[in-house]
This record gives structure tokens, sequence and C-alpha cells, in this order.
């Protein structure tokens, strides 16, 4: 007694080698059968004709020279061409710095007073050649008086290749006459009354150093900047905190404590920075920029920044292009 199945011929005494072999035979067919469809995809898919120009190709050598430089150079990025060429808006007119160098201490191994100076010099070579009222102090007392610091402050404009000569050949740098870095501040407050447009006060000094004093002497020199006649008698310092835009405040902050948010409670206008954020140069570039410029002009409001605007003076209304151009006729826009 058999069965006949698929060309085989199953005995019933051998029904369960006949159907090992029977499934062993759909595998093979099933597996052969797949092998041959996928080899048929492959006919279907396209072959690019690729001219070959192997005789032809080069490989350029890597520049490796801005990496082999010494780490005590300082190269500052070209922001003078860049303020030009993507038409920058002003944010500050004037620029006041106040650096407060420890001699007692040391960061990194270097004396805070080179570490600080060091600091300012590369920043200042940061700064591009706009027209700009200020200048510069050190926390302390010296020979430089109150008076004579403030007369040359409303004549002479902020001249950076001046300032670098003088860091250059070691001169000593003008003080604020006062011994602490809060009343420094009140100094630079002062200063206002003789300036015209907003003022950004830039504050190199040791994290160490902003305290609450500080932050009551820059709330003082945020109200100042609104009331250039005189201060306001208030009972408390609280809510003296600027809204108007006259001034801002920034940092540059020496040691290992990461302090972006010391200033933010007493100035939103402004923000502070490590120094070993800043030391290269388009790190020092960028924060330069944000202290000095608002960002890229845009004169009609369209959204397109004016350096990118073919078409600087689009009427308000219109449907635009990524040129900054009308995308239809008057006719059709409406």
């Amino acid at each position: 007694m058999g069965i006949h199945l698929g060309g085989h011929y199953i005995h019933a005494g051998r029904y369960g080698d006949d159907l090992m072999s029977l499934k062993e035979t759909v595998g093979i067919a099933t597996t052969t059968l797949i092998l041959v469809l996928l080899g048929g995809c492959g006919t279907f898919e396209t072959v690019l004709d690729v001219d070959s120009k192997l005789g032809k190709t080069t490989i350029e050598s890597y520049h490796l020279a801005q990496y082999q430089e010494s780490i005590h150079l300082f190269n500052p990025v070209a922001l003078t061409e860049k303020a030009s060429m993507r038409k920058l808006e002003r944010r500050a007119n004037n620029l006041l710095v106040l650096i407060s160098p420890k001699k007692s201490s040391t960061y990194r191994g270097i004396p805070s007073e080179i570490y600080t100076r060091e600091i300012f010099r590369r920043f200042n070579r940061s700064v591009p050649r706009v027209p700009l009222s200020g200048g510069f102090w050190q926390v302390g007392l010296g020979a430089q008086s109150r008076s004579s610091a403030n007369s040359t402050l409303s004549v002479l404009p902020y001249q950076p290749l001046a300032i670098e000569n003088n860091l250059d050949t070691g001169s000593q740098l003008p003080t604020t006459g006062r011994a602490s870095l809060s009343g420094s501040i009140d100094f630079m407050s002062d200063l206002l009354s003789g300036l015209k447009g907003v003022t950004a006060l830039l504050v190199i000094a040791e994290w160490e150093e902003i305290d609450q004093e500080v932050h009551n002497s820059i709330r003082r020199f945020r109200q100042r900047g609104d009331s250039i006649a005189g201060f306001k008698v208030v009972p408390s310092t609280e809510g003296w905190s600027s809204s108007a835009g006259n001034t801002c405040v920034f940092g540059i902050g020496i040691g290992n404590r990461r302090g972006s948010s010391l200033l933010k409670e007493v100035d939103s206008c402004g923000s502070t920075v490590n120094s070993d954020q800043v030391m290269q140069p388009r790190e020092m570039s960028y924060f330069v920029e944000k202290i000095l410029f608002s960002g890229p002009a845009d004169s009609d409001g369209d959204g397109i920044y004016d350096y990118l605007d073919e078409c600087p003076s689009t009427t308000p209304g219109r449907v635009i292009g990524r040129n900054g151009c009308a995308r239809f006729t008057r006719g059709d826009d409406e």
C-alpha cells in the first residue's frame, strides 16, 4: 500500500523517511527560486556610465599651519571687514573697560596681573576699527586723577592701536583712584554724564570679586545710564535694573568657577564668560561682536538681511522670495 505524491511513490512503511526527503527537495527549490529572483532584480538597476579619470586624481596637502602656531600667539579675526560686509548694526556707541588684577594671586601658574592684562590685550586687538568713545582703567590708586580721566574721556575716542602700544610697552595703565571693584564701577557711573548713546561696560576680574557690593554698584551704573541728571533716592537697590537699554554690563571672569549668570540678576542686557572661553581668536571675536553689534541690518523689515537682500527697499506687505524681492507684481499680489 502506498501513495503517489509529486512524482514520489511513498510506501506506508517508509512514510517518515520519504517525507523528510520531500521537505529537503522543497527547501532546495525555494532557495534556488529566491536566488534567481534576486539575481533578476539586479538586472533592473541603473548602471551609471562614469568616465574614469583616475590618472587626474590629486590629493592636496592638509594645511597644518594654523594648528602649529604657538598658543602664545594671537591673530585676531578681521571683525572690521565682517562688520562692513554683513552690515552689522551698532549696539554700543561707547566702550568702557575696567580691569581688576590681583597682584597676590595666580591662575594657571601665571600671575593674575599678567594674565588679566593679556586678556585685555586680546580683547582690545579684536575690537574693530569703528567710531567709539570710551577708555580703559585699572582698579586701584594711581597718579591719574578723577577729573583728568573724565576730561580725556569726553574728547578722545576709543583707540585700539594706541591702547595696544600702551600694553605692549608695559606702560602703567590709568587707574580709577578707587581701591575696590565696586568703588571703581561707581567711578564709571560718573563718566556716563559725558557720553551719548548706548554705553557698554566690560569688567575683567576674578569671579570671587563679584559680590553683593559689586551687584549694587552695577545697579547704580544702570540707573545712572537712565538718569544722567543724577541718582534717584530710594530705600533699596532692588528694582534698579534698567529697561531703557542705555547701558549694558559684560564680564570676563578669571578662575575655575563658571559664573555665566553672576550678573544676570542685575543686568539682563549683558553677559559674562569665563576667561578660558575667550582666549582663542574666534571666541574672543564673537564676544566682542556681541558687545558692539546687535546683528545684520534689515532696512525694509522683510526678514532678509541687507547684505543678502537684492531689493533692500521692498514695500511692506509684499510676498517676497529668499533674495528679498517681491515674487509677484502688485496686481497679482493683491
